[in-house]
């Protein structure tokens, strides 16, 4: 059993984790828009190199989770993180693990999978409501916006949604529901659509799509379109576009379009075929794509990036601009570099998920065996804050 489990995360587990994401969905087509207002961040002449993590980052935090037979982690589809707790929704649990963050115990777990009265049947995406106390979990397939007590998780109520998506934020100060369809076809108003995002306003369930997408093909590559920073913007990247758009009051607006320069791929493949664009991916050929907006606060900037199948991350502070293909957790003894794949950015803090087992250096797995880790364990979780 603990065999299988480990078969399948190893397999699974970068599809969530990652910043960069690449999703095949079923659908009918969309093309890139242009910012022609946004900031221009040029790659020209920025060589990829071994970054430390103490760069951009102050502290480290590291959470031991607890293992038990009751809270084993399968797979990682989602994580949050408050002061107190640490919130992991598992795929293959089709709920939610909370743990203790001082400490990594397991505080309990979230499961209403069904068909009765306050269940879903399956979780697309959660939100922790802190200031409500309540838990939102989406129901991507049903349309739904289910949501319970955070602290007893009883039911309290569902939303029908008019909609069909696979992730969502929620602009709090406006009211506002932000969902990521993944440019699944929708309509609105009574028009087709396969607009990446939506905004759902739960006062009169209305709705109005962001982009003016409607596409030609059933299928599309995406990456994880949203990103928020420590003061609740909602930021939105898409896969063959090198602009990211700020989200709020019902519109998308650029803020900051890359030029990855002689290295960018070539336009007919961005706005190509899907067959064009696997073939492209498939052969690994040379080029900066999947741009990715991971983190934006005026000052700071993370964008992660593909080229050739590997995760690159450009982070800029003030003036500084580096382009990290490795990233090293130079606070540990031996600063073992880690997978891109495991590494996210939420809100102002960063989060690395070390797997026992699959450690890809001997810095990595001397810094799990110093805690006394073993391969079948939980994860380790390491955080650290943002400047």
């Amino acid at each position: 059993m603990k065999l299988y489990r480990y078969m399948k995360l190893k397999k699974l587990s970068v599809l969530p984790i990652s910043v960069l994401s690449v999703i095949i969905i079923f659908c009918s087509g969309c093309s890139g828009v242009c910012g022609h207002d946004a900031e221009v961040i040029s790659l020209q002449g920025l060589e990829p190199g071994t970054v430390g993590i103490s760069t951009f980052t102050t502290g480290m935090e590291t959470i031991r989770l607890e293992t038990s037979k009751d809270c084993m982690i399968g797979n990682i589809g989602s994580i949050k993180v408050d002061s107190r707790n640490i919130y992991i929704m598992d795929m293959l649990y089709r709920g939610i693990h909370i743990f203790r963050r001082s400490d990594g115990e397991y505080i309990g777990g979230f499961k209403r999978q069904g068909r009765g009265h306050g269940e879903y049947i399956d979780i697309s995406d959660f939100r922790v409501d802190f200031e409500a106390n309540t838990l939102e979990v989406l129901d991507g397939g049903t349309k739904r916006l289910l949501i319970y007590a955070l602290d007893t998780f009883d039911y309290i109520s569902e939303m029908d949604l008019p909609l069909l998506a696979g992730k969502f934020e929620k602009a709090v100060d406006e009211g506002i529901y932000y969902f990521d369809t993944r440019h699944f076809t929708n309509s609105v108003n009574g028009e087709k659509t396969n607009s990446g995002v939506i905004a759902f306003d739960p006062s009169d369930m209305s709705c109005e799509t962001l982009f003016d997408y409607v596409m030609k093909e059933n299928m599309s590559f995406n990456i994880r379109g949203f990103s928020v920073n420590g003061t609740g913007q909602i930021y939105y990247s898409q896969m063959w576009d090198n602009t990211f758009y700020r989200i709020a009051d019902k519109k998308a607006l650029p803020v900051l379009t890359v030029d990855p320069g002689r290295k960018g791929i070539p336009e007919k493949i961005r706005k190509g075929t899907y067959s064009e664009q696997e073939k492209f991916m498939q052969e690994k050929r040379p080029g900066y794509m999947s741009f990715r907006l991971s983190y934006y606060d005026g000052e700071m900037c993370i964008v992660a990036l593909a080229d050739r199948g590997e995760v690159l991350f450009y982070i800029k502070d003030g003036d500084s601009e580096l382009l990290a293909e490795k990233i090293s957790v130079d606070y540990i003894e031996g600063a073992p570099c880690i997978d891109a794949v495991n590494l996210l950015v939420l809100e102002d803090t960063v989060l690395v998920v070390w797997f026992p087992g699959e450690a890809r250096s001997p810095e990595a797995e001397a810094f799990l065996k110093r805690m006394g880790v073993m391969p079948e364990d939980n994860p380790v979780i390491t955080l650290f804050s943002l400047g």
